[in-house]
């Protein structure tokens, strides 16, 4: 082996050439050199390599906002695929990434990654005798660009956050970029009194603070749960690593303060995955037709051609640029483990564009796990959905008697786990199912059915394979309720709080394929309706009105309501009773017409439904409906059951025209 001295010297020769504002890449593509003599010639200091050490091997909740001089990173850490690029936007400028991936543990997708980031690293190879590599996409360094605040976009976030309120402004960008230089300098300027400061962690904000205090301002990091609970509220609020706080909590904040200006990167790897993007982002947009989104394109801490942002674009960010991109085949088809490496990076990237749970994650298992189904579907050779399929379940009867108990809860089973552990469900663990991870489509594509044939064509192959049955489960939306309902799907459970990533509990649907699990929800039904329709009631998670009709429109079974029920209902639809003297029997009456419809509840039904499951005040529904007083919104609520009524089927006998 050659001595250590001897490719150092060759290293810091080359590393000297680069600009002070660039990254530098070290891959360690061997086994032949101890990873501690590596860092000691590195990093000296004793000090400074536990520094690296810490940042490198330190909680990812942790890491948004804070810098480092050098990480040291190994393939055999299990979130390596997510640390990777979490932690390179820590490097401050000049700062040295160390890769540890020798070739005989490396598995398929780092080996892939060793490829992908050869041209912007020095690569340490061989394992009889290392020899260097040096990068060959290093160019001429460039020169400083200017601060954000150059370009007048500081004179317009002022204005966000001193003018009007509820006109929020949000600032995107990758790492780098000076976004919390840009919310820092932001705090500074303005003088306003009542500021406050939040973030995930008070790493997220320590960058802002610092600048802020360097300019005479001193501000300390409120935790935003806090900040809610316990108050007092601010009248204008700066919020950096926005994408790192759960949806819910996000929402909350945006409604309770004024001024709120939000700053944050949108790479995946944030505490909400793509949610912000995928979900926030248009609501956003819709909500506050005042607001602003602005992007900063251009690096600010390092300089626009860091080979280390190259590198890590070329893995997770950039489509792919070759001359010839993978070719999809036509219609729905599953992709065979040995599909070529292009096929895997292309369906990332369509997972990565449409989908709000994608993380860098998800790009490794396509690379790494042989147990799951790839769908894809192409049209015109181009790659416009993906369908990512887990297999669960097939326990042993004794480890899922220790499921139901609440004793064992082995991983890799959540669909078949919430089934067991939460709602009983003993066969749910020991029949063989698959559970829909991802199902993503082309933006351009929906509406057109291709969501549906991929997911048509994925049930007719799990039943030909002897799969009892497919479950799936998400962030809810009333859209999303219909379209699983349309593909056989049928709701078994309501989340009862607002998942992180999406902002809306979480709905597990399933769709039975098997005699054996047709009966095992047909069991099941009374159980899962009692439990459903409670949590549409005030004890369940926060519902929009719509939301809530959509899920008593899809409860499982048939409503079968009693002959005095129907009566009682009748009295009311003929204007003989208040609704409150039998708005149990109007419940059903509303469940049957709303299964009948087939489409998006009208408002009013929506309205009738947030009075009967939540108590709604009738001021609110008056005002939600545009009429005045309750005579006026009850009439109105009658007159939409009848119609409804009408379209379902037979109506109660005393109904008139």
């Amino acid at each position: 082996m050659a001595p250590l001295v001897a490719w150092q010297r060759t290293l810091e020769e080359g590393l000297r050439q680069a600009a002070e504002r660039r990254h530098r890449l070290l891959l360690l593509n061997t086994s032949a050199l101890p990873v501690d003599a590596l860092l000691g010639a590195l990093w000296p200091n004793e000090r400074q390599r536990a520094q690296v050490l810490a940042q490198s091997q330190g909680p990812l909740s942790e890491a948004l906002g804070l810098e480092t001089e050098g990480l040291c990173l190994g393939g055999e850490a299990p979130d390596f695929a997510e640390r990777l690029p979490a932690l390179a936007g820590t490097l401050r400028a000049g700062g040295l990434l160390l890769l540890h991936l020798p070739r005989d543990r490396a598995t398929p997708f780092q080996r892939w990654l060793c490829q992908r980031l050869t041209p912007w690293a020095y690569m340490l190879q061989g394992d009889e005798d290392p020899h260097l590599h040096l990068p060959s996409a290093l160019d001429a360094p460039s020169a400083p660009e200017a601060t954000p605040a150059d370009n007048g976009l500081l004179d317009r976030l002022t204005r966000a956050l001193t003018g009007r309120g509820h006109r929020p402004a949000l600032v995107l960008g990758g790492r780098g970029r000076g976004k919390s230089t840009l919310l820092g300098e932001l705090a500074a300027r303005v003088a306003h009194s009542d500021l406050a400061v939040t973030g995930p962690h008070p790493h997220s904000t320590a960058m802002l603070r610092r600048v802020a205090a360097a300019k005479g301002r001193r501000l300390r990091h409120r935790p935003p749960d806090l900040l809610l609970r316990e108050g007092p509220l601010p009248e204008a609020l700066l919020i950096d690593e926005a994408a790192g706080l759960p949806l819910p909590t996000l929402n909350a904040l945006l409604e309770a303060v004024p001024r709120v200006v939000l700053a944050t990167t949108t790479e995946g790897y944030e505490g909400t995955g793509q949610g912000l993007r995928q979900r926030f982002l248009g609501a956003f947009r819709e909500r506050y037709r005042e607001g602003t989104v602005w992007t900063l394109q251009t690096p600010h801490r390092f300089a626009a051609d860091d080979p280390l942002e190259a590198a890590l674009n070329a893995v997770y960010s950039a489509p792919e640029a070759s001359n010839a991109p993978w070719r999809a085949p036509e219609g729905p088809g599953r992709l065979p483990q040995e599909a070529k490496e292009e096929a895997w990076t292309a369906l990332y990237h369509c997972l990565r564009d449409a989908h709000y749970r994608a993380r860098p994650r998800d790009l490794a298992q396509l690379f790494d796990d042989p147990t799951v189904e790839r769908w894809v579907l192409g049209r015109d050779r181009r790659l416009r959905g993906a369908l990512l399929l887990k297999p669960e379940g097939g326990l042993p009867r004794a480890l899922a008697q220790a499921v139901v108990r609440g004793q064992r809860r082995p991983p890799g089973h959540h669909g078949a786990s919430i089934l067991g552990a939460q709602l009983g469900l003993l066969d749910a663990l020991t029949l063989r199912s698959l559970r829909v991870q991802r199902l993503a489509i082309d933006p351009k594509q929906r509406g057109r059915g291709e969501g549906s044939a991929l997911v048509t064509a994925a049930r007719a192959s799990a039943a030909s394979q002897g799969y009892a049955y497919l479950s799936v489960s998400f962030g809810a939306t009333e859209a999303l309720v219909r379209f699983w309902h349309r593909c056989g799907f049928r709701l078994a459970r309501l989340g009862h709080r607002a998942g992180n990533a999406s902002g809306a509990p979480s709905v597990l649907m399933v769709a039975p394929l098997s005699p054996a699990a047709q009966q095992m929800m047909l069991k099941a039904t009374p159980l899962l309706r009692e439990e459903l329709r409670f949590r549409l009631g005030p004890a369940g998670p926060a519902l929009t009105a719509g939301l809530r009709t959509t899920l008593l429109q899809h409860l499982p079974g048939q409503p079968a309501p009693s002959a005095g029920a129907e009566q009682a209902c009748a009295r009311w639809l003929a204007g003989e009773v208040v609704l409150e003297e039998v708005g149990a029997s109007v419940l059903w009456q509303l469940e049957k017409a709303l299964k009948g419809l087939g489409a998006p509840a009208a408002a009013a039904l929506q309205a009738l439904t947030e009075r009967l499951c939540l108590g709604a005040p009738w001021a609110k529904l008056s005002a939600a409906l545009g009429l005045e007083g309750r005579r006026a919104t009850e009439t109105a609520l009658r007159d939409a059951l009848k119609e409804a009524l009408r379209e379902a089927g037979p109506t109660p006998r005393s109904v008139t025209t």
